[in-house]
């Protein structure tokens, strides 16, 4: 993709799996093994280097005037 995604482009975020209860949604393992690859591919390089701690979006804090 060369460009990012507008509105109306991209996926859904989010897959129902269990409604009031009820298991609504079963897909097998290697096609979750897949899916999951799929969405970690799509992430920038600079995301797979977070780790514990490490601030996804940088900040900065200031004192606070008393």
């Amino acid at each position: 993709m060369d460009s990012p995604p507008g509105p109306g482009d991209g996926r859904a975020l989010l897959r129902e799996l269990v409604r009031d209860g009820e298991i609504v949604g079963r897909e097998p393992l290697d096609v979750a093994r897949s899916r999951h690859r799929a969405a970690l591919a799509e992430l920038p390089a600079h995301a797979l280097r977070l780790s514990r701690g490490y601030p996804a979006i940088p900040t900065v804090f200031e004192p606070q005037s008393e």
